[in-house]
């Protein structure tokens, strides 16, 4: 969809609006090697589905109206296709994960059986396609996204930014820069037209976004670019719905001080 399309749609639509980077979809059902546990946690997937089930499927022509609780999601033009690229890879190093936390967990249940006064386990794991389940979920919510078209003015400012290293195009990458110009673009618009709702970017690509790999704050190269146009940098879905559902509206307004990045 072109970015003045979705954007008058949204504005004749008012809900917040989910900005979500590839990277947090596969979050969803990430385990990296030689980690202990997961990427994510039991809130980052009812936080998923929450937002799935909320966003504003049907846009009404002429019509201004605002759902309560609703939000619209939007994707970069690139994320669909990162999210092809990397989805069965990231999914068969998950599933890996659960099959041996599985036979790990029967392997307890076995031998506390056998000890005394060691009672047997009752919560031993079983996979329960729980791999496919998780990243079914992450499908779902891209499934539901509106998908930003190529922008030619974004995509110039995203080579602006390759060509200057400039966040997040710092280690020449222009990717994540053309995602970045785009959710800009789309909400410029937003704000110019009077959108008076939260505007979340999701990313948990930290090492390019954020002030440090372990911090939720957005980069200071990058802070003057989302307080403009009042967007908010959050490092999971989970923290972005969080904020979204306790107040959904920027403090101010439109055309007051922009909401803090967090």
């Amino acid at each position: 969809m072109l970015i003045v399309e979705a954007a008058r749609r949204i504005i004749e639509n008012p809900s917040p609006v989910i900005f979500i980077d590839t990277c947090a979809f596969v979050d969803l059902f990430r385990h990296q090697e030689k980690e202990p546990l997961p990427t994510f946690k039991a809130d980052d997937l009812s936080a998923a589905i929450e937002v799935r089930n909320s966003i504003q499927m049907e846009f009404v022509e002429g019509a201004r109206r605002s759902l309560e609780g609703s939000v619209h999601l939007v994707v970069p033009e690139l994320v669909p296709i990162e999210f092809k690229d990397h989805v069965d890879r990231i999914e068969s190093n998950f599933r890996r994960w659960v099959e041996a936390q599985n036979e790990s967990q029967k392997w307890l249940g076995e031998v506390m059986a056998i000890l005394p006064q060691v009672a047997p386990s009752e919560t031993a794991s079983v996979s329960l396609e729980i791999s496919r389940r998780c990243r079914s979920i992450a499908e779902e919510l891209l499934d539901a996204a509106v998908v930003l078209d190529r922008d030619r003015a974004c995509l110039d400012r995203a080579i602006g930014r390759l060509i200057g290293k400039i966040r997040p195009s710092h280690c020449k990458e222009v990717k994540d820069s053309m995602n970045l110009e785009q959710s800009l673009e789309l909400c410029r618009q937003l704000k110019a037209g009077g959108h008076s709702h939260r505007r979340a970017f999701v990313s948990s690509n930290t090492s390019d976004f954020a002030a440090a790999k372990t911090s939720s704050h957005v980069h200071p190269d990058l802070d003057r670019d989302f307080r403009n146009v009042s967007l908010e940098y959050f490092t999971s879905i989970r923290a972005a719905w969080g904020a979204i559902r306790s107040q959904p509206r920027i403090q101010g307004g439109p055309t007051g001080p922009a909401a803090p990045a967090t």
